[in-house]
């Protein structure tokens, strides 16, 4: 319904002003930009991951006692 011209039997298969309008044609612009987003959220995880990790070993290393005491022989 609402296609002018078929290639097809499925829906992706409509031919719109002379173009196939396929579903990746039709709504390029938010598969780009869902793509881009999925991979900042992924980066900004991983960035995350990294400084947690860094902070606590810092704080480990300050746990630690700067002199270990000596074994009485």
């Amino acid at each position: 319904m609402g296609c002018n011209t078929c290639s097809g039997p499925l829906e992706s298969d409509c031919i719109i002003d002379g173009q196939i309008g396929s579903l990746w044609e039709r709504k390029k612009e938010f598969w780009i930009f869902l793509i881009v987003f999925c991979s900042l959220l992924l980066l900004l995880g991983l960035i995350c991951l990294i400084l947690r990790s860094r902070a606590s070993s810092k704080i480990e290393a300050l746990n630690e006692p700067m002199i270990k005491p000596s074994q009485p022989t």
